[in-house]
């Protein structure tokens, strides 16, 4: 999930920085439209609100990209020393999803799930073998002793436990309580993590359509050719312009931010399942 987000912000900048770049040059072809070679009070405004929301935009991304950076080195145990090259491409893929109840069936099976199991069975052998038997146990003792001054003898005899006031379930309640409470927790969590399961795939179903819309109808840099040439042309004024590359710079943003959340609900439903969904090939 780190190493996507940081790509998806590497991604996210060089798009930016062509949008700066865009602005740049809209500004020179306005200037060069005047016979004093400058722009007017209000284009100057426009192209400088322009300047800013693109810049904010790159410095914001930047600075996430550093956090995200220092995190996943630290997560991945990576020296601040050493350099990293993020080399594996990351772009949006479709994933064949299966019902809701599949994946949640799947939850019993994870290593998780089974250690719980596990111990409140152990707990519950404990509790049986804590308890009385049919039989009682019994000792045979014996042992010298002087009955009189002058008489002196032995002493043999059977002890037998007759469980009449500790017959051992105290502790089996203890242990049968303790596996209650193992029981119970697992039961809570296997319906919290069901419900996880649910939103997960729901939001994936749901997310897909509008990821894939976007790959498919929106070439970044086949718009951005496409607005120079239209304003050069006089197709559309300067005002125009701008209010598309702002447009653009918040439709991409919003973009890159769905990608990421995909993705990590991607990975968070095969760590909950133990099914692959996604491969980035190196």
């Amino acid at each position: 999930t780190g190493y996507v987000r940081l790509r998806l912000l590497e991604i996210h900048r060089q798009r930016m920085d062509r949008l700066a770049v865009l602005v740049g040059l809209a500004a020179d072809v306005a200037g060069s439209r005047h016979t004093e070679g400058a722009l007017s009070g209000l284009d100057r405004r426009l192209v400088q609100l322009a300047t800013y929301t693109v810049d904010a935009a790159e410095l914001r991304i930047r600075h996430e990209q550093s956090r995200q950076l220092a995190i996943w080195r630290a997560d991945m145990g990576i020296p601040a020393s050493c350099d990293v090259a993020l080399t594996t491409a990351v772009d949006f893929r479709t994933i064949d999803l299966d019902g809701v109840a599949a994946y949640q069936e799947r939850l019993d099976s994870s290593p998780g799930a089974q250690s719980q199991l596990a111990l409140a069975q152990a707990l519950g052998l404990q509790a049986d073998a804590a308890r009385p038997g049919l039989l009682p146990g019994f000792d045979v003792y014996g042992g010298y002793k002087r009955f009189e001054p002058n008489l002196d003898g032995f002493v043999a005899g059977i002890a037998i436990d007759l469980p009449l006031f500790d017959d051992g379930s105290g502790e089996a309640d203890r242990l049968d309580a303790e596996r209650q409470i193992v029981e119970s927790e697992l039961t809570a969590d296997r319906t919290r993590r069901q419900g996880e399961v649910a939103a997960l795939v729901v939001s994936l179903r749901e997310t897909q359509p509008l990821l894939a819309g976007f790959a498919d109808r929106i070439d970044q840099g086949a718009l951005t050719d496409a607005l120079l040439l239209s304003y050069r042309e006089g197709a559309i004024t300067l005002d125009e312009l701008l209010g598309a590359i702002q447009i653009e710079a918040t439709a991409l943003e919003g973009h890159h931010g769905n990608l990421a959340a995909y993705y990590e609900n991607i990975f968070r439903l095969e760590a909950l399942t133990g099914v692959e969904l996604v491969h980035f090939a190196p």
